[in-house]
């Protein structure tokens, strides 16, 4: 059964695509975004689901624990892009 469901979702985004991009001639990269939405979302809730069980023992699910990881990165490489010191613009390539 679950086979059949996933053929069934690629048939009904293969037929969106298909109705749109073929009889019109428009490509429209929407259906994608909305087919990789829904499968990242459905991700998300199957690892909502798992609870401590996760990678990472935490009451949050791991792909928020594996996004704050993220964001203190980017926020330590910012502050260090920061507060580097300016040098001159002479080793710079020039278009």
């Amino acid at each position: 059964m679950a086979l059949l469901g996933k053929i069934m979702c690629y048939a009904i985004c293969a037929l969106a695509m298909d109705l749109i991009w073929g009889y019109t001639g428009i490509l429209s990269l929407g259906h994608g975004l909305f087919f990789a939405l829904g499968g990242y979302v459905m991700g998300m809730y199957l690892m909502r689901q798992i609870g401590r069980d996760g990678n990472y023992k935490s009451d949050l699910p791991d792909f928020m624990v594996f996004l704050g990881l993220e964001g203190a990165a980017l926020a330590l490489g910012a502050v260090l892009t920061a507060s580097s010191p300016r040098s001159s613009s002479s080793w710079r390539c020039r278009a």
